[in-house]
Protein backbone atom coordinates (compact mmCIF):
# COMPACT_ATOMS: atom_id res chain seq x y z
CA UNK A 1 0.00 0.00 0.00
CA UNK A 2 2.92 2.35 0.51
CA UNK A 3 3.39 4.95 -2.17
CA UNK A 4 -0.09 4.61 -3.70
CA UNK A 5 -2.49 7.51 -4.03
CA UNK A 6 -5.54 5.44 -3.07
CA UNK A 7 -4.38 4.39 0.39
CA UNK A 8 -6.85 4.63 3.25
CA UNK A 9 -6.13 6.27 6.55
CA UNK A 10 -6.70 3.54 9.15
CA UNK A 11 -7.44 3.74 12.85
CA UNK A 12 -7.20 1.12 15.56
CA UNK A 13 -9.13 1.40 18.82
CA UNK A 14 -8.07 -1.06 21.52
CA UNK A 15 -4.55 -2.44 21.47
CA UNK A 16 -4.68 -5.79 23.21
CA UNK A 17 -3.13 -9.02 21.93
CA UNK A 18 -5.16 -9.09 18.73
CA UNK A 19 -4.94 -5.34 18.08
CA UNK A 20 -1.18 -5.37 18.58
CA UNK A 21 -0.53 -8.15 16.08
CA UNK A 22 -2.98 -6.92 13.44
CA UNK A 23 -1.72 -3.35 13.80
CA UNK A 24 1.87 -4.55 13.41
CA UNK A 25 0.94 -6.35 10.16
CA UNK A 26 -0.76 -3.24 8.79
CA UNK A 27 2.31 -1.13 9.59
CA UNK A 28 4.60 -3.75 8.04
CA UNK A 29 2.47 -3.43 4.89
CA UNK A 30 3.03 0.34 4.78
CA UNK A 31 -0.42 1.41 5.98
CA UNK A 32 -1.13 4.82 7.51
CA UNK A 33 -2.31 3.78 11.00
CA UNK A 34 -3.37 5.82 14.03
CA UNK A 35 -3.94 4.05 17.35
CA UNK A 36 -5.77 4.73 20.60
CA UNK A 37 -5.95 2.69 23.77
CA UNK A 38 -7.17 3.72 27.23
CA UNK A 39 -3.67 3.03 28.51
CA UNK A 40 -1.48 4.33 25.71
CA UNK A 41 1.53 2.48 27.11
CA UNK A 42 0.15 -0.65 25.44
CA UNK A 43 0.26 1.16 22.10
CA UNK A 44 3.92 2.19 22.44
CA UNK A 45 5.30 -0.74 20.39
CA UNK A 46 3.04 0.22 17.46
CA UNK A 47 3.97 3.89 17.82
CA UNK A 48 7.66 2.93 17.67
CA UNK A 49 6.86 1.06 14.42
CA UNK A 50 5.30 4.19 12.90
CA UNK A 51 1.70 4.34 14.10
CA UNK A 52 0.40 7.80 14.94
CA UNK A 53 -0.87 8.16 18.53
CA UNK A 54 -4.42 9.50 18.88
CA UNK A 55 -5.27 11.54 21.97
CA UNK A 56 -8.77 10.04 22.22
CA UNK A 57 -11.10 7.65 20.46
CA UNK A 58 -12.87 10.72 19.04
CA UNK A 59 -9.72 11.65 17.08
CA UNK A 60 -10.00 8.40 15.13
CA UNK A 61 -13.37 9.50 13.67
CA UNK A 62 -11.50 11.44 10.96
CA UNK A 63 -9.93 8.19 9.70
CA UNK A 64 -11.38 6.37 6.67
CA UNK A 65 -11.53 2.93 8.30
CA UNK A 66 -11.43 2.17 12.02
CA UNK A 67 -11.01 -1.26 13.59
CA UNK A 68 -12.19 -1.86 17.16
CA UNK A 69 -10.91 -4.62 19.42
CA UNK A 70 -12.07 -4.08 23.00
CA UNK A 71 -12.66 -6.55 25.80
CA UNK A 72 -16.29 -6.19 26.81
CA UNK A 73 -19.71 -4.91 25.79
CA UNK A 74 -19.42 -1.95 28.18
CA UNK A 75 -16.00 -1.06 26.76
CA UNK A 76 -17.43 -1.06 23.22
CA UNK A 77 -20.32 1.22 24.15
CA UNK A 78 -17.99 3.59 25.98
CA UNK A 79 -15.37 3.58 23.19
CA UNK A 80 -17.92 4.41 20.50
CA UNK A 81 -20.72 6.38 22.17
CA UNK A 82 -19.04 7.71 25.34
CA UNK A 83 -18.17 11.38 25.96
CA UNK A 84 -14.81 11.07 24.13
CA UNK A 85 -15.96 8.13 22.03
CA UNK A 86 -15.44 7.51 18.37
CA UNK A 87 -18.82 9.01 17.43
CA UNK A 88 -19.07 11.64 20.17
CA UNK A 89 -18.73 14.67 17.90
CA UNK A 90 -21.52 15.98 15.68
CA UNK A 91 -21.36 14.07 12.40
CA UNK A 92 -18.25 12.25 13.59
CA UNK A 93 -17.78 8.79 12.19
CA UNK A 94 -15.28 6.98 10.01
CA UNK A 95 -16.52 5.85 6.60
CA UNK A 96 -16.11 2.22 7.65
CA UNK A 97 -16.21 0.85 11.19
CA UNK A 98 -15.09 -2.74 11.74
CA UNK A 99 -15.77 -4.20 15.17
CA UNK A 100 -13.68 -7.26 15.98
CA UNK A 101 -14.65 -7.34 19.69
CA UNK A 102 -16.25 -10.28 21.43
CA UNK A 103 -19.41 -8.70 22.80
CA UNK A 104 -23.02 -9.68 23.37
CA UNK A 105 -25.51 -9.80 20.52
CA UNK A 106 -27.59 -7.20 22.33
CA UNK A 107 -24.82 -4.61 21.99
CA UNK A 108 -24.67 -5.07 18.23
CA UNK A 109 -28.46 -4.77 18.10
CA UNK A 110 -28.13 -1.53 20.10
CA UNK A 111 -25.78 -0.10 17.47
CA UNK A 112 -28.07 -1.26 14.66
CA UNK A 113 -30.88 0.82 16.17
CA UNK A 114 -28.75 3.88 16.94
CA UNK A 115 -29.77 6.62 14.50
CA UNK A 116 -26.90 7.75 12.33
CA UNK A 117 -27.87 9.69 9.22
CA UNK A 118 -24.19 9.92 8.24
CA UNK A 119 -23.99 6.13 7.91
CA UNK A 120 -26.89 4.99 5.72
CA UNK A 121 -27.61 1.29 5.66
CA UNK A 122 -29.05 -0.67 2.76
CA UNK A 123 -30.30 -3.34 5.12
CA UNK A 124 -32.67 -2.51 7.90
CA UNK A 125 -32.38 -4.39 11.21
CA UNK A 126 -35.05 -6.88 12.13
CA UNK A 127 -37.68 -5.50 14.53
CA UNK A 128 -36.66 -8.06 17.18
CA UNK A 129 -32.99 -6.95 16.97
CA UNK A 130 -31.69 -10.33 15.80
CA UNK A 131 -29.17 -10.50 12.99
CA UNK A 132 -30.32 -11.44 9.54
CA UNK A 133 -28.73 -14.60 8.21
CA UNK A 134 -27.53 -14.73 4.63
CA UNK A 135 -27.96 -17.96 2.74
CA UNK A 136 -25.30 -18.94 0.26
CA UNK A 137 -25.70 -21.50 -2.48
CA UNK A 138 -22.88 -23.49 -3.93
CA UNK A 139 -22.03 -22.31 -7.45
CA UNK A 140 -23.53 -24.47 -10.20
CA UNK A 141 -21.12 -26.45 -12.24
Amino acid sequence: MAGRDDTHRLGWLGVGRMGMEMGRRLLDGGCDLAVFNRSMGKAEPLIRLGAKPAGSAAELAARDIVFITVGSSDDLISAVLGPDGLMSGPGAAPRVLIDCSTVSEGVHAHFAHTPSPELPSRRRPRPDGRRRRRRFRAPSR
